[in-house]
């Protein structure tokens, strides 16, 4: 990891815990650290930027014109000073670099503030401020550097962030959006869809990696809030579970047909019946009705080779 990403997420992950304490001093402390973090990550995006060979030239505050290979006029970076606050603003504004940089001026003058020992606002205001800022960090991590927050912060640095309801929020409706990309094909695929949790931590923030694929089979996806990998088939049954979770109390309850069953395949409780497809496996019914009576098989009767339980079971006796 590059020295200002690695320096970058250390402030944050310190500053996270300044901002959890319970002494009201440490607040000025997650102000210097949340602040340090965020503007790091904003070099880091500057020093991707800079072209190779120019001496990180988008990163430094100088920057002298010198001849290249064949005459070229190139422009380099010179010192070790690097960019303030306004000149990182700047930079981002010509290269078209998003940041919501309302709130990051706030959180900044706050700083400068806590940096002459001298500040007007509240230990509350101040985390308000630094609160608003975690969404800027997430959003900044996953769209300019192209990295997951939670691989690059910690589990429990990301952990703490989600606790937020707004950095959560945003989370939510970015992994909601994601799954509408998703052409499921059926109506009880969308109904199933709505109930996906992480089989690792059970956060609903999971964000499917592949949406353009037409089998849900192949869909693969990915936790936002604890960084685990899986695929459909892994966490489909504890949301067909909870999506049918209703029509099988009733079922049970008066004795009617159940809306799911184990599967005679995959052995897992995800064989829709209205569908007559598992939606863990994909396997369908091999036969209809019994070639002995021709009554209609049921699901659990599909590995006897097309018989009936009754037709089977003689046929094990006469054997």
């Amino acid at each position: 990891m590059d020295a200002i990403l690695q320096n970058a997420a250390q402030s944050i992950q310190l500053g996270v815990e300044d901002y959890r304490s319970k002494d009201p001093r440490r607040v000025l402390s997650a102000v210097r650290n949340i602040t340090a973090g965020v503007l790091l990550l904003f070099k880091e995006k500057l020093r991707r930027l800079s072209p190779p060979g120019s001496e990180d030239v988008l990163l430094k505050q100088k920057s002298r014109l010198r001849r290249g290979k064949g005459g070229t006029i190139e422009i380099v970076g010179v010192g070790k000073r690097t960019v303030d606050v306004e000149q990182v603003r700047e930079r981002f504004t010509d290269l078209g670099v998003g940041v919501d940089w309302e709130c990051v001026k706030d959180i900044v003058d706050a700083r400068n503030e806590v940096e002459h020992h001298s500040t007007s606002l509240t230990p509350a205001l101040l985390k308000s401020l630094i609160y608003n800022t975690f969404t800027v960090i997430g959003k900044f991590i996953r769209t300019e550097l192209d990295q997951e927050p939670v691989d690059l912060l910690g589990k429990e640095t990301w952990g703490a962030l989600l606790e937020q309801a707004e950095v959560f929020e945003v989370e939510l409706a970015e992994c909601t959006k994601r799954l509408e990309e998703i052409s499921w094909p059926t109506e009880v695929h969308e109904h199933v869809a709505k109930e996906l949790r992480c089989r690792n931590c059970s956060s609903e923030l999971i964000c499917p990696t592949n949406p353009g694929v037409e089998d849900p089979l192949m869909l693969a996806f990915a936790c936002r809030a604890c960084g685990k990998e899986m695929e459909y088939s892994e966490i489909v049954e504890a949301a067909i579970l909870e999506a049918f979770a209703g029509e099988q109390y009733i079922a049970a309850k008066d004795g009617g047909d159940p809306p799911i069953e184990d599967c005679f395949e995959c052995g897992n409780a995800t064989y829709v019946v209205e569908l007559a497809e598992c939606l863990a496996c994909g396997v369908t019914p091999k036969h209809e009705r019994c070639v002995v009576c021709h009554t209609l098989l049921g699901v659990q009767e599909q590995p006897l080779g097309g018989l009936c339980s009754y037709h089977h079971h003689l046929l094990q006796k006469d054997d």
